[in-house]
């Protein structure tokens, strides 16, 4: 009995990565405190607010069922018990949060959440060059405890503020709950285990118990085999119908043929280390491989032709011969889940196959159990340690899936459910109820990537997908999981690719994303293979009501690969000919409401939204006469977008266009036409000038009126905001309260940091106090609103930390307060912040640029343009940052 509870102490000291000491230290300070005095714990001095990087912790074939509506059943091994009487613990006094903090360094976490704003400097270097006020729920490193008073970091800043300013304390009474619950559980564990004639014998697989909640998984897998994406029965389904050129499997099968990936000349290109660290190839190049394999066994599987089964066998092993080390690099480790799951996925696939020799397998799987499966669990615990939001949803995902795609391939349950639990339950943003974080009604749960860009918003709800595929192939329903709500996600992010009017609700994060709006960038991409999975599985299978991802499937069918999908869904995923016809629409309706908009050497054409959703794609014509010859310009059929703007014009000729709607059944008939007339830029009006602020190269500005008064304005200049600004800047003097409007149009970003926006400055000297608002930094994407005194560095605030083109900004003066708004539509306006600064009554106010790259111009084109005075300006319409 000593043994056993000995050994079952050991195996929880290694699963919770805890010394057998200092679960010892914890069982007595938990139940028999004793009287002492607290030590004052010294942190390191402040450290950037990067993302830190935690110490990683160290057959026969089965049949596998027809779809049914209800995940097939997988069983686990019953073992006989005999109940043992065990003795309840000591109830033991409430542990003091603050004194547990102080007692023990490691108790602290990574971060906390501020509870009041706080103004932070902004460094490059030991240069100072802006400051933040980062508001309450900012995300900010714990540095020191001090008695109640803690020392906070922010981007290499560090503030000493009072404890209760931050959620130090509540987090950490409900971390010593969680902890108490690990202990009592642990103690339980303890106790002799009760005999059975019946005990079965230890695992070969060696399974760890699941560590993200309180659920008892089985022991060992029983999972069935082969499986993980696809079933034994899927794979017959997809060679019966293939053989018989049933549509629409067919189509897609002679797509999947000629994609390069599927070939088997296919070479792998396998290193000791997976990342892009110490000479590795970088995860995307191994996931192309891993795809390579994937795609190789699908046609081995549904011709039987031992070169692709060959080809997939010799890029497996080619792997696990190389790696001998867990993945580094600087996408590391939350990406490195997309190659390492799809590795998996295919790896359970080719354990089929009897030209996969037995230890080849074997050290495939090593390959798996050493380094992928510990590097994938240790980002993910860190992620419930901390519960970070500073990475957004797919990096928790995409290691999700890997969990329960590699407990499937090792059989091994404990590591299955792990990737269970943490969809159900993690901390991270990529759990399911932080991952789809607000549900709106009508069934639409809005995405946590959605205020980012669509492309990555495709991609979590793919992966969320596979990983839900690959647990309901072994009995378990992720899918129906919170009534739905990876549904409700798949919903909304399809809605935004057919461009519906959808609610948004402020999302932000550790990073101060203060994302206001769905974002533009990828807007109405149909190029991500993800939504053949979702339909067949919620419309077809289940019956559900899915319009926006049924329409979706419809537009891509037969579906693609590429990316950080398999893909091929048509063939892969399709159940039924009838609820998946093809071609699957009509030829669509003649696009209406088509307008050509003038603009200097551009037209801008948009036309509305079909109601119907049957379109992917356009051809836009144009002629230099109202009744033609027209010629196509353009034409795309993996986009429902709808507008172009038309860039190859000459400046005062007069052109007509119309519009011609696309979609697998054919082409709709032309649209009405519209014509617009390019102008060339003028001279600004008379009251404007182009000037130089500080070490700037000055590349002019133009003007016409179209547009509602539009400017395009060059320059360079190595920065706005620090303690000096060096830009381009067309401005005119004003005096009094004004307030100043402009959409960004279009940027030619130079090679620097750029920034561009609006301003509004005392003087031309490169050390003036100013106001400005602008666009650019990371991804040119970034907007900042800044304020400079008499002297010393501007005071900066975030604004809409991915702001696409084009965009609204306006900044208003009221006195000597400056606000700062912008907008995605220029009707709807968030304020970013308002800042006071001593002004005097007569100023400058204009348009900036900047390229921060000597002689490298930045060109940009701002329309919609107004500057007008006002006694009290009102505040900027809509609903101020939430």
């Amino acid at each position: 009995m000593l043994l056993l509870a000995g050994a079952a102490t050991g195996y929880f000291c290694w699963t919770q990565q805890v010394t057998p000491l200092q679960l010892g230290r914890e069982l007595l300070a938990r139940f028999y405190p004793q009287p002492k005095s607290i030590p004052v714990v010294e942190p390191p001095a402040a450290e950037s607010m990067s993302e830190p990087e935690e110490p990683l912790p160290p057959p026969e074939v089965a049949p596998s069922p027809e779809p049914s509506s209800t995940p097939p059943p997988t069983s686990a091994p019953e073992v006989a018990t005999t109940p043992v009487e065990t003795s309840a613990p000591v109830a033991a006094p409430p542990i003091n949060p603050l004194e547990w903090l102080q007692a023990d360094r490691t108790h602290w976490p990574v971060d906390v959440a501020l509870t009041i704003p706080v103004k932070f400097m902004l460094k490059a270097g030991d240069e100072v060059i802006g400051s933040v006020n980062l508001p309450a729920g900012g995300r900010v490193r714990l540095l020191q405890i001090k008695n109640d008073q803690i020392t906070v970091g922010y981007q290499g800043d560090s503030r000493t503020i009072p404890m209760n300013a931050t959620d130090l304390l509540s987090w950490a009474a409900a971390e010593i709950k969680r902890r108490d619950a690990l202990f009592k559980w642990a103690a339980q564990t303890t106790t002799p285990a009760p005999t059975s004639a019946a005990a079965p014998t230890t695992a070969a697989a060696s399974p760890r118990p699941a560590v993200f909640g309180s659920s008892s998984p089985s022991v060992t897998g029983g999972f069935v085999h082969p499986s993980g994406l696809h079933t034994k029965a899927d794979l017959e389904r997809m060679k019966v119908k293939v053989a018989a050129h049933a549509t629409p499997w067919i189509e897609d099968w002679e797509k999947l043929i000629h994609d390069p990936l599927a070939q088997s000349g296919y070479r792998a290109r396998a290193t000791p280390n997976l990342g892009n660290k110490d000479g590795g190839v970088g995860r995307q190049r191994a996931s192309r491989d891993a795809h390579a394999a994937y795609l190789n066994f699908i046609r081995w599987s549904i011709t039987g032709d031992r070169e692709y089964a060959e080809c997939a066998i010799r890029i497996c092993n080619d792997w696990a011969n190389a790696v001998n080390q867990e993945p580094s690099g600087n996408d590391i480790p939350g990406l490195s889940g997309i190659p390492i799951s799809e590795f998996a996925m295919a790896g359970e696939l080719l354990l089929s196959c009897p030209l996969w020799k037995k230890e080849d397998q074997e050290r495939f799987k090593k390959m798996m159990r050493t380094y992928f499966y510990p590097h994938a669990k240790a980002y993910l615990d860190f992620k419930n340690r901390t519960g970070s939001s500073r990475a957004w949803a797919n990096w928790d995902i995409c290691n999700i899936q890997a969990l329960i795609a590699i407990g499937v391939l090792l059989d091994d349950r404990a590591i299955f459910e792990e990737g269970v639990e943490y969809f159900k339950n993690g901390r991270g943003t990529g759990s399911i109820k932080n991952a789809v974080y607000y549900l709106h009604p009508g069934g639409l749960g809005q995405w946590q990537e959605s205020g980012r860009d669509q492309a990555h918003a495709q991609l979590g709800v793919g992966m969320l997908g596979q990983a839900c595929q690959i647990a309901w192939n072994q009995g378990v329903d992720l899918f129906g999981y919170d009534q739905n709500r990876l549904l409700a996600g798949s919903e909304y992010v399809a809605a935004t690719a057919l461009w519906v009017d959808l609610p948004f609700k402020f999302y932000n994060n550790q990073s101060n994303s203060n994302n206001y709006w769905i974002a533009s960038n990828g807007g109405g991409r149909l190029n991500a293979p993800v939504w053949e999975l979702l339909y067949n599985h919620y419309a077809v299978l289940q019956g559900a009501k899915a319009p926006y991802t049924s329409a979706l499937a419809k537009l891509v069918r037969p579906e693609g690969g590429g990316g950080d999908h398999f893909g091929y869904g048509t063939l892969t995923f399709t159940l039924d000919a009838v609820a998946s016809p093809y071609p699957p629409l009509p030829k669509p309706a003649t696009p209406t409401g088509l307008t050509a908009v003038p603009g200097i050497g551009r037209v801008y054409l948009k036309w509305q939204v079909p109601a119907a959703h049957d379109v992917n794609g356009y051809t836009v014509r144009r002629a230099t006469s109202a009744g033609g010859p027209f010629a196509e310009i353009a034409s795309w059929s993996n986009n429902t977008r709808t507008e172009y703007t038309d860039t190859t014009v000459e400046n005062g000729t007069s052109y007509y266009y119309d519009v011609t709607a696309l979609n697998q059944a054919g082409a709709s008939a032309a649209s009405s036409k519209a014509g617009a007339t390019p102008v060339a830029e003028g001279p600004l009006p008379s009251e404007w000038a182009c000037q130089n602020i500080g070490a700037a190269t000055d590349g002019g500005a133009g003007y016409a009126t179209l547009g509602q008064h539009t400017f395009v304005v060059r320059g360079s200049g190595n920065g706005i905001g620090g303690a000096a600004d060096a830009c381009g800047y067309a401005c005119r003097k004003v005096s009094g309260n004004f307030t100043l409007t402009a959409r960004l149009s279009s940027v030619r970003w130079a090679k620097g940091n750029n920034r561009v926006g609006l301003m509004m400055r005392e003087a031309l000297t490169p050390q003036a106090r100013t106001a400005f608002v602008t666009l650019g930094d990371i991804g040119a994407r970034q907007t900042r609103f800044g304020v400079r005194a008499a002297s010393g560095n501007a005071a900066m605030q975030s604004g809409n930390d991915y702001t696409w083109l084009p965009c609204w900004f306006r900044l208003q003066r009221s006195g000597n307060t400056f606000t700062a708004s912008q907008s995605q539509d220029g009707v709807t306006w968030f304020v970013i912040g308002s800042e006071k600064t001593a002004m005097a009554g007569s100023y400058y106010a204009g348009l900036v640029v900047t390229s921060e790259a000597s002689g490298d111009l930045n060109t940009t084109t701002f329309d919609n343009v107004t500057i007008s005075a006002t006694d009290t300006p009102s505040p900027a319409p809509g609903s101020s940052a939430p």
